[in-house]
């Protein structure tokens, strides 16, 4: 019985872990910076106030499933885990879903790499190539540390991004408070965009976070199914507070926002606290560290067992070290990435998180609402007969 019980116990530190990972791989370069922010919520005025709880907790139902479905079956890699959780169309699953992985995972990571490079140009005078070259070597060394250390960097970086978003946010609400409290009480949206596009963002916002891959790999720390709703809870909480406060912030510098490339930047100079600057640029460059060092470990963790490594012979590297295959593995996408991030930081946004948005609406979201209550209670059913079976055998 005590075994029982010791094993429904939460963990809350692992809970939070996990969820700052979330939290992590959504406050990268858009956030940080706010332009997916404006592009998704702010301009649509009023409705800025609602629109991003909705979307983080559809969101968090589906990695509710998600985080529980790895947690049954073991399974923290990506491609096992769609194997497990598509079966039995695993097969036309797994090759879709791999190529828009390949194809997406340039939007975060390239998104980061270009925003870091950005940062480094406009504040530090770093040319642009140069900066992106030193943002890369930076992702590449903290990808390639572990499930633990992303865990753990994730956590303290979340703690360092939320404190100083929040700071921003309520000296930039209350600089602004007049705009921002109209626009609220009288139901303002701006011209040219409609409550309806605004609804419609919320399945797209939160499709295109819906990455399932950085968020299984470090599932493996969570350890019951109260520790799953723990983190769930902790990661709804979290990503719907900041985003729905960074959203309201903007309302105050519509419609010039609109267009304006580095939205958050311009609200921290217009506060024209220096040391807040700061806090600012460094919780940016973490940002962008925490969202690229979890997707490239995913990416890292999916391809390690490739079939191409297993044709070489046992002599090989590969072979004799497994975890160089990794580091290939993380090194390549990179470079993939660092291309893409050449095209700029608007570009990804704009239209490259929409695009994955789209897609992933159907091809994560939709399944994940429809086949994970089932699957997962299923396996729970099977948990529990294994756990009963137990206690009865140490019973006698």
């Amino acid at each position: 019985m005590n075994n029982l019980d010791s094993n429904n116990k939460v963990n809350w530190m692992n809970c939070f872990s996990v969820a700052a990972v979330w939290f992590g791989t959504h406050v990268g370069g858009g956030f940080a910076m706010g332009t997916q922010t404006v592009n998704f919520y702010s301009k649509y005025g009023w409705t800025a106030l609602i629109m991003p709880a909705m979307a983080m907790l559809l969101l968090g139902i589906v990695f509710y499933y998600a985080y529980n479905f790895a947690r049954l079956t073991k399974t923290y890699d990506y491609r096992g885990y769609i194997e497990k959780f598509y079966h039995p169309y695993d097969k036309f699953f797994a090759t879709i879903l791999d190529i828009a992985f390949i194809v997406f995972m340039c939007v975060p990571v390239g998104a980061s790499l270009a925003g870091g490079a950005t940062v480094l140009q406009t504040t530090f005078g770093v040319p642009y190539l140069l900066g992106a070259v030193i943002i890369t070597a930076v992702f590449f060394i903290s990808a390639i540390f572990g499930v633990k250390f992303i865990a753990k960097l994730s956590t303290v970086l979340t703690v360092v991004i939320l404190i100083t978003l929040l700071s921003i946010a309520f000296l930039g609400i209350n600089l602004h408070f007049g705009q921002i409290s109209e626009i609220l009480a009288n139901q303002k949206i701006s011209e040219g965009f409609s409550f309806k596009d605004a609804f419609i963002n919320v399945f797209v916002y939160a499709a295109f976070q819906a990455s399932i891959a950085p968020m299984i790999s470090v599932a493996g720390i969570i350890k019951n199914k109260k520790e799953v709703k723990a983190t769930a809870a902790m990661g709804i909480i979290i990503n719907a507070t900041a985003l729905t406060i960074m959203a309201v912030l903007l309302l105050g510098w519509l419609p010039d926002i609109i267009k304006n490339p580095l939205p958050v930047l311009t609200v921290v100079k217009e506060l024209n606290k220096p040391i807040l600057f700061w806090f600012y640029v460094i919780a940016l460059l973490a940002a962008y560290l925490s969202t690229a060092s979890t997707f490239l470990f995913a990416v890292g963790l999916r391809y390690k067992n490739a079939k191409f490594f297993n044709k070489l012979s046992k002599e090989n590297i590969f072979n004799k070290k497994p975890e160089i295959r990794t580091y290939v593995v993380i090194f390549l996408s990179l470079v993939y990435c660092l291309i893409v991030s050449l095209g700029g930081l608007m570009p990804i946004i704009l239209i490259g998180q929409k695009a994955m948005g789209y897609s992933y609406l159907f091809l994560i979201i939709i399944p994940h609402l429809i086949i994970g209550p089932k699957k997962c209670r299923a396996l729970e059913l099977k948990e529990d007969k294994t756990k009963q079976t137990s206690a009865e055998e140490a019973a006698y």
